[in-house]
């Protein structure tokens, strides 16, 4: 995991990854979570050990769920619903099913809370980038450029409070970011800096008269 400018990685190796999963298990089991999600945040300095920032019950605010699922193959709420209702099955259709596959183990289609790895193993690079608006005003369009027809492009949100005829300011932290696009595969990278270079473009507003 490496943390950007208002965007979030997910690296299939990077030196890091061990150390952040270390960290986190380490401290949920420090302060005693046994059950339900938990939402924790690590950060890895340049010059010293792991750092946490937070754990909460709860599920992260941001849409991870499409990125997790992609990254790691499964995402934390079909392994809670399997550990509290048993058998959560994975979504794939019909003709992709093998119903000889019984061997207990994790497969493809059905996610078990005793299938699942103590350590994710990531499958594919991914990324959620926030999207950072830089004007104020009343937005008059919203356009996404080329975002949509990157090569790792996945989904993207525009809030309600960011779209046409709503008054905007500008981006000051990640509560008030205006959005979000995910990114999977080989292009995060390079797709990233195509995004940020686009990210102004995105709102175009009438501005307020003052008074």
């Amino acid at each position: 995991l490496r943390l950007g400018s208002y965007a979030s990685f997910a690296r299939k190796e990077h030196p890091d990854f061990e150390a952040v999963c270390k960290a986190s298990t380490e401290a949920l089991s420090l302060l005693h979570h046994e059950w339900g999600l938990a939402h924790t945040e690590v950060i890895i300095p340049p010059d010293g050990p792991p750092r946490l920032i937070e754990v909460n019950g709860r599920a992260h605010n941001a849409d991870f769920l499409g990125v997790c699922t992609a990254c790691i193959g499964y995402n934390a709420f079909q392994v809670m619903a399997d550990a509290y209702f048993g058998g959560c099955e994975n979504e794939r259709s019909e003709g992709d099913r093998d119903d000889d596959d019984d061997d207990g183990a994790q497969s493809d289609d059905v996610i078990t809370w005793e299938g699942t790895p103590r350590r994710p193993e990531l499958l594919v690079d991914g990324a959620i980038v926030h999207l950072v608006c830089s004007v104020e005003g009343v937005v008059k369009k919203v356009d996404m450029g080329p975002i949509p027809e990157l090569p790792s492009y996945m989904a993207h949100e525009i809030y309600e409070s960011f779209e046409v005829g709503c008054a905007v300011e500008a981006t000051r932290d990640i509560k008030t970011d205006g959005g979000w696009i995910h990114l999977i595969g080989e292009t995060v990278d390079e797709d990233w800096k195509v995004i940020e270079a686009w990210m102004g473009n995105i709102w175009t507003v009438e501005k307020l008269e003052e008074g």
